[in-house]
């Protein structure tokens, strides 16, 4: 796993990131057993942060996806007022393998600490 104050200077990295791309979404088309799987066969691996949860733990990770596999990139010591935030303003059904979306204000500080 790289270093978050390495990897957030790496504009290679930093230009590659999909700051749309939802876990969710992620999973449904890099997911090789979906329904519609077939339909996303040539993606390129694309990159995107997410709020992994474990056993009551939080962490901001970015993630590398490809249709073989998902990888941890980093973890970003995120502000924990901002990371309670965007936890409980999510909802509807259980995220996969419990990766959340980020949010605006956790864009906006990644962003900020991106110098983007």
């Amino acid at each position: 796993m790289r270093d978050w104050n390495e990897l957030k200077n790496d504009r290679e990295v930093l230009r590659r990131i999909d700051w749309d791309l939802t876990p969710q979404e992620a999973y449904e088309a890099y997911q090789l057993k979906s329904i519609n799987a077939w339909k996303y066969r040539s993606l390129p691996e694309t990159l995107y942060f997410c709020i992994f949860v474990w056993q009551g733990h939080s962490r901001l990770m970015l993630i590398k996806r490809s249709l073989k596999q998902s990888e941890e990139i980093t973890e970003v010591p995120a502000p924990a007022d901002l990371m309670a935030a965007a936890l409980a303003r999510q909802g509807g059904d259980d995220p996969p393998h419990g990766q959340y979306a980020i949010d605006e204000p956790i864009r906006d500080w990644l962003q900020g600490e991106m110098g983007l």
